[in-house]
């Protein structure tokens, strides 16, 4: 049974699934073996992004903040997605960067590449590949939603009961992980 991305109702909707899933899980399998502190700052920017547009989002929902509206398009895409979260996963994304990464490559005594230190050595480096990789993480978090409704499929598989399967798990991390690829070169 294949759901979701890989559903033959339309070619196109394939295609564009199978190159959104292609080339960034190939831009995740060339890091991995080499550059393991890399692997890990990216995730853990993009797991708190989505971490900080999750607990913005219900904290003001809750709170009974009054929403700001999100345009047309995004809630054709995602209905509950609010600016609010958006702003908050902006600042858990680039909160992790600035003040996270440092810290865990120290602690975990992560050996680091040339092109790592380049891109992580400034605060204002960290503050901007944050902002890029959360931006990136809220848009990639989009395009997996806009294919899934597409193909009008809710979840990505069914290996992962309750979290829409696999990719719904990296969705986040698939636009991310290509400019940080770029950004380091490799």
């Amino acid at each position: 049974y294949l759901a979701g991305i890989f559903v033959w109702l339309d070619r196109r909707h394939w295609i564009l699934g199978l190159i959104l899933v292609t080339l960034p899980f190939r831009a995740w399998i060339g890091l991995a073996p080499r550059d393991f502190a890399s692997t890990i700052s990216v995730l853990l920017v993009v797991w708190n992004c989505d971490t900080g547009a999750l607990l913005a989002g219900r904290i003001c929902n809750k709170l009974k903040v009054r929403r700001l509206q999100v345009p047309e398009w995004i809630r054709k895409i995602s209905p509950a997605k609010s600016i609010e979260g958006f702003v908050g996963g902006i600042l858990g994304g680039t909160w992790t960067a600035v003040s996270w990464i440092p810290l865990v490559v120290e602690w975990a005594r992560l050996e680091t590449s040339p092109a790592f230190d380049n891109l992580w050595e400034s605060q204002q480096s960290r503050f901007g590949l944050g902002v890029a990789l959360s931006v990136l993480a809220i848009v990639g978090d989009l395009v997996e939603s806009a294919v899934k409704r597409q193909s009008q499929s809710k979840d990505s598989g069914s290996i992962l009961p309750g979290h829409g399967g696999i990719l719904d798990r990296f969705d986040s991390s698939l636009l991310a992980i290509l400019l940080y690829r770029a950004l380091l070169g490799s």
